[in-house]
């Protein structure tokens, strides 16, 4: 019983938090989406961004804290010098797109966690 009650309480934490990011998104684009444009690089919604990082920071907390991410982290040796492979950079000519091959491996890390 009292592990039942744990687990709901965690879902009722994620899903506030997921409802605070979800409220503060703008536009349709999908997070993450590459496009190869040279406008494609546009100033944030500030009030967006902070609410989205408001929600991550809330489901981060929900699931035990950042202390348990720099555990897995630290244990896997990894220090996300890659991340920046994901993006392109926009203006950078055709040659610029995100590293697709480091984005699967990104994907296939988080779905493997």
């Amino acid at each position: 019983e009292g592990a039942i009650k744990e687990v709901s309480e965690l879902l009722d934490k994620l899903v506030k938090a997921v409802k605070t990011a979800e409220g503060a998104s703008s536009g349709t684009a999908a997070i993450g989406e590459v496009v190869a444009d040279a406008d494609a690089a546009k100033v944030a919604d500030k009030a967006s961004v902070k609410g989205i990082a408001k929600g991550i920071k809330e489901i981060v907390e929900a699931a035990g804290g950042s202390e348990k991410l720099k555990a897995v982290a630290a244990a896997k040796g990894e220090n996300n010098k890659g991340a920046g492979k994901l993006f392109g950079k926009a203006g950078a000519g055709a040659g610029a797109n995100g590293d697709s091959e480091a984005a699967s491996k990104a994907a296939g890390a988080v779905s493997a966690g």
